[in-house]
């Protein structure tokens, strides 16, 4: 895009597991906003909630993450972008996949 580094991350449950087989604070908090958007797999949901209820730091900071969510959508009820500025989003992601990876 305009030379932003953007960091991939890997929205399954094997990503979401670390090497001592420990769900990490760290590894969930990325993951919150998939999680709340659905748009993980099903067995990292599942680690994510079991998590969630197990770890008050975690689950705060994802009703934070939530309320967020929650209010854009309510302020933004039927805004829409302008066509330019769709088509140029569409560009983008279009180039994007057209680059070898």
């Amino acid at each position: 895009m305009t030379g932003h580094a953007h960091q991939h991350v890997e929205h399954t449950f094997s990503a979401l597991v670390g090497e001592d087989g420990e769900v990490h604070c760290a590894e969930v908090l990325q993951r919150v906003n998939v999680f709340i958007d659905h748009e993980i797999d099903e067995a990292s949901a599942d680690t994510i909630r079991q998590h969630l209820a197990a770890c008050e730091p975690c689950l705060d900071q994802f009703d934070v993450a939530e309320a967020v969510k929650q209010l854009v959508r309510r302020c933004c009820l039927g805004e829409q972008a302008p066509d330019s500025l769709r088509l140029k989003v569409l560009r983008v992601v279009a180039d994007q996949a057209d680059e070898p990876r």
